[in-house]
């Protein structure tokens, strides 16, 4: 006997409140249905298909199994299982897809983070429906529905919310699918980014710019980079290995700039070229203490956002909602604010189905 592919030696289902019911139906009260059982028979809102006895299910620990819910409808039943990818080639499609459906351009810095976390791909009755994408932390950070499945995009996220590993997740509002869905079952949620987009081109200027070089950085510059990095982040981290990852990367690509005066370092500027968004260019400054809130990142982003009119960019940028200096400064440099990043805090589990059903990994 199968269901959409699925063995009923595969399948377990548990349904405490709907068993009360059928219990009392039938004379016999349980909690787990133990009995291959109601082959197509519809009571009413629910169709519940197949039922198993396996043995080897009940009572053993999940190793090996991960708990999906079961979305029971009276159109019938459908199987929904998640797959975690061993990398993002399964979804490169979806990824494309993505971010043509998002409302603005995506940030970035998000984005690399995004996609250098665990991502798993969403099936229905074995069909790619969609993905999402979360970290070790127990943060949701993308969750992506087809267009053909769009009606079922409330189901799929409660099955993903469902699984009970997901505490928060973190949203933006170029995104309204995923939004919409969090908002449904959001417990709290806080600004945490605003991004920003160039509206008025804005001519760089500084009283004292005599003397200064906004100049590429050198790939021999790579430890003095890393040095600069970690002054102007003030952390009691050691960021050095990420940072010198990363440097590295945007020095080669010619993107990484440093604003020097008579050989001191008083600024960086990266200026990242989209490699997913084409068009579009990621601006990003930082300056050392001892020469903040003397206008030189507003200069600094001033330049970049010119040089990547200049070479047919699209400029945006972001910061966090602590940074007040960098928000001045942004706006000083002609970019406008139209979308935040939310914090979302989540549910343990959500969704109106109280079935679940162990499957096996392929």
């Amino acid at each position: 006997m199968h269901l959409n592919g699925y063995g009923v030696e595969e399948i377990q289902i548990v349904a405490r409140p709907i068993g009360m019911v059928l219990g009392g139906l039938i004379g016999v009260g349980f909690s787990i249905i133990p009995v291959k059982l109601l082959l197509g028979k519809n009571f009413g809102e629910f169709r519940l298909v197949l039922i198993s006895n396996t043995e080897e299910l009940i009572g053993q620990p999940s190793v090996g199994y991960n708990t999906y819910l079961l979305n029971v409808q009276t159109t019938g039943t459908s199987m929904i299982s998640l797959h975690k990818c061993s990398d993002l080639s399964s979804i490169l499609d979806l990824k494309a897809q993505y971010l043509q459906s998002l409302l603005a351009p995506m940030d970035g810095m998000w984005e690399s983070i995004i996609n250098s976390s665990p991502h798993w791909e969403i099936r229905m009755d074995r069909e790619q429906a969609g993905y999402y994408a979360a970290n070790d932390e127990g943060t949701l950070l993308q969750f992506y529905v087809r267009s053909a499945f769009q009606e079922y995009g409330r189901t799929l996220f409660d099955h993903v919310i469902a699984q009970g590993t997901l505490t928060r997740a973190i949203v933006s509002t170029i995104d309204p699918s995923f939004l919409s869905l969090c908002l449904d079952v959001q417990k709290k949620l806080t600004v945490q980014t605003y991004l920003y987009e160039i509206h008025t081109e804005v001519c760089p200027s500084h009283p004292e710019a005599d003397g200064l070089d906004f100049r590429l950085i050198k790939a021999s510059e790579l430890d003095q980079t890393i040095a600069f990095q970690q002054a102007c982040l003030c952390s009691e981290k050691d960021l050095s290995g990420w940072l010198r990852g990363y440097s590295a990367n945007l020095i080669e690509r010619k993107e990484l700039f440093v604003l020097c005066r008579n050989g001191e370092w008083l600024g960086l500027g990266e200026c990242r070229k989209s490699d997913s968004q084409q068009g579009v260019t990621d601006l990003g400054m930082m300056v050392i203490p001892a020469h903040r809130g003397k206008g030189w990142a507003t200069y600094i982003l001033t330049y970049l956002s010119t040089y990547s009119t200049a070479h047919g960019q699209h400029a945006i940028c972001s910061t966090t909602v602590e940074n007040v200096g960098a928000q001045k400064a942004i706006i000083r440099s002609g970019f406008t604010s139209r979308h935040r990043i939310l914090n979302v805090e989540l549910p343990r589990c959500s969704g109106s189905s109280a079935l679940c059903v162990h499957e096996h990994h392929e």
